[in-house]
C-alpha cells in the first residue's frame, strides 16, 4: 500500500503491492479495454512501479498527485465519462489503511462509481463497512496470504480484493475464492 501525501497517511503505509498479487487478481478487475484504472495512494517513489505493473497486465492508468481528500474525485469521474453517463474510470488500489474508514467514507458518496481495494480482510467485518456497503460488493479472496513491499514473510493478517460497482458484475458470486 502506498500514498503520495504524508499529510493524511502513516509511514506505516508505504506498503508497495507485488506484481504477482495483481496477477492472481488479474481475472476479477475490470476488462482492459474498456476502463481506465485510477490508483490515487501511490507516493512518488512507488508511482513509476505500479504504473508499470497496470501497463504490463494491460490497463491504461492514472495516478493524480493531489492528496485524495482534497480533490474533487467527480472531476476526474467527468474527465472519463463517455456521452451517455457511462464512465471508463475505475479505482483499483492497495490503500493506506490508517485511513481506510475515511477513505470508504469518501468513495460512499459516489454510488455509481466503481472501485476495488485490497484491504485487511478484518475490515469487511466492521460495523462501518457492514452498514455502508452491505451486500453491495463482491468479496475476491487470494489463495495465499500476500507480502507487500520488501517485507520478508507474511504479514499478520489476509488480504481481500472487496469490488464495489457494475464493473464488477462479470464476477459469478458475491464471495470468490482464487484458484
Amino acid at each position: 500500500m502506498a500514498c503520495f501525501s504524508n499529510k493524511n497517511f502513516s509511514k506505516n503505509d508505504e506498503w508497495a503491492t507485488p506484481k504477482e498479487n495483481w496477477v492472481e487478481l488479474e481475472k476479477y478487475l475490470p476488462e482492459k479495454t474498456k476502463y481506465v484504472l485510477i490508483d490515487p495512494f501511490v507516493n512518488e517513489e512507488n508511482k513509476d512501479n505500479i504504473h508499470k505493473i497496470y501497463t504490463e497486465l494491460g490497463y491504461a492508468s492514472i495516478h493524480p498527485t493531489e492528496d485524495f481528500f482534497d480533490y474533487n474525485l467527480q472531476e476526474k469521474i467527468d474527465q472519463y465519462t463517455f456521452t451517455g453517463g457511462k464512465t471508463r474510470l475505475v479505482l483499483v488500489s492497495n490503500p493506506p489503511y490508517s485511513c481506510l474508514d475515511k477513505i470508504l467514507a469518501k468513495l460512499a458518496k459516489y454510488e455509481d462509481f466503481s472501485w476495488a481495494l485490497l484491504i485487511p480482510i478484518t475490515k469487511i467485518t466492521n460495523k462501518y463497512f457492514r452498514e455502508t456497503f452491505g451486500n453491495e460488493v463482491k468479496i475476491v479472496i487470494p489463495k495465499r496470504r500476500f507480502k507487500y513491499g520488501k517485507q520478508k514473510g507474511h504479514p499478520p493478517f489476509h488480504s481481500v480484493l472487496v469490488c464495489y460497482g457494475d464493473v464488477f458484475n462479470h464476477i459469478p458470486e458475491d464471495i470468490v475464492w482464487c484458484m
